[in-house]
C-alpha cells in the first residue's frame, strides 16, 4: 500500500469513528504528525479559539503533553483542555513500540458547560471575542 491508499484507509477510519461516535478524531504518526482527521474542521468553539495565536500555542502543548504521557504510560490519556473541554489522546502500541496516535474530543461531559463560561471569563479579551466563543459554547459536544 502506497502512502496515498494508507492516506485514504486512514481518512475512512476516522469517517468511521465519526460516524459511530460523533467525535471529532484525529490520527498522528510517531512524530505527532497530523495524517488523517474527521472531520477536517474542529468544533466551532475550537476554530474560535484557534484565531489567537496565544490560545492555539496553549491548544498545541495540551496536545503534546497528552502525547508525552502517553510515551510514558504507553496507554490512553484523558484530560481536560485549556478552555474546559475533554479530550483522548491514545497511542498506538505494537510490541512497546509508538507507531502513532489517536487524538479525539472536543467534548463537554458538563450538560450546563460551567467549566467552559469559568475559562471564557478569565480569558483577558475583548467582550467581543468572549461573546463570539458564548455563543459557541452550547454547539460543543456533550457526553456523559
Amino acid at each position: 500500500m502506497n502512502n496515498a491508499e494508507t492516506a485514504r484507509e486512514l481518512e475512512n477510519l476516522a469517517r468511521d469513528f465519526y460516524a459511530v461516535c460523533k467525535t471529532i478524531i484525529s490520527i498522528y504518526d510517531a512524530d505527532r504528525n497530523c495524517i488523517a482527521s474527521y472531520p477536517k474542521k474542529m468544533c466551532d468553539f475550537c476554530e474560535k479559539i484557534r484565531e489567537k495565536e496565544d490560545l492555539t500555542a496553549r491548544c498545541i502543548a495540551h496536545d503534546e503533553a497528552a502525547f508525552d504521557i502517553c510515551d510514558k504510560t504507553l496507554s490512553t490519556h484523558k484530560y481536560i483542555c485549556h478552555m474546559g473541554l475533554n479530550e483522548i489522546a491514545s497511542p498506538i502500541v505494537k510490541d512497546g513500540i509508538i507507531l502513532g496516535y489517536l487524538l479525539f474530543g472536543q467534548i463537554t461531559d458538563e450538560k450546563d458547560r460551567a467549566r467552559i463560561s469559568e475559562r471564557i471569563e478569565k480569558l483577558d479579551y475583548q467582550e467581543s471575542f468572549k461573546n463570539e466563543l458564548r455563543s459557541a459554547t452550547p454547539n460543543v459536544k456533550y457526553r456523559s
